[in-house]
């Protein structure tokens, strides 16, 4: 492929996939994963990281875009849950980081699909049957909210780690659970 043909692609690409992004309120990862890896022939683990650090710029560049939206004030009685889901991703991250450079090229793109497949029932699943409603918790005990945050950080840690993504297809309907 010339260099010419992977600008455009790229260029077409990155504008549909920040499209589809945009409309469903995320950064695109989990689109731009299987292009990295079918349309520009990357290896997956190598793609993994690219997307992570796209996922990253996106995620910094809709901080600065939208964060400035919502009063800091209102989201300070939720700093608990934040501080819980961080933790338990961090943990989750750290450990599908390294796990994934051990994996063969092979399970990792099986361990990819699935993941992917699996996003995208929890997404539509997510809109058809919403689990929750904002401003009323699952949880009403503390011990539990905190127990189930940091429980679903760890997943999303992994999930995020072994798809380059940031997370936010799990972390906001989690985060309306919680």
């Amino acid at each position: 492929m010339t260099l010419g043909k992977k600008i455009w692609l790229a260029t077409f690409f990155g504008a549909l996939i920040g499209l589809l992004g945009g409309l469903i309120g995320l950064g695109g990862a989990e689109f731009r994963m299987p292009v990295l890896v079918a349309v520009f022939n990357l290896p997956t683990l190598e793609a993994i990281i690219l997307n992570k650090a796209m996922s990253l710029v996106v995620v910094v560049t809709s901080i600065f875009s939208r964060g400035f939206s919502v009063p800091f004030d209102s989201l300070l009685p939720h700093w608990s849950m934040v501080v819980n889901l961080l933790a338990g991703s961090l943990v989750g991250a750290w450990y599908a980081a390294g796990y994934v450079m051990r994996l063969a090229p092979k399970m990792l793109n099986r361990v990819v699909f699935m993941l992917l497949m699996a996003l995208a029932v929890v997404m539509l699943w997510e809109h058809l049957a919403p689990l929750g409603d904002a401003g009323q918790p699952m949880f009403h005990q503390a011990w539990l909210q905190t127990l189930v945050g940091i429980l679903a950080g760890l997943m999303i840690g992994i999930v995020a780690a072994v798809l380059g993504v940031a997370g936010g297809e799990l972390l906001i309907p989690i985060i309306v659970i919680l």
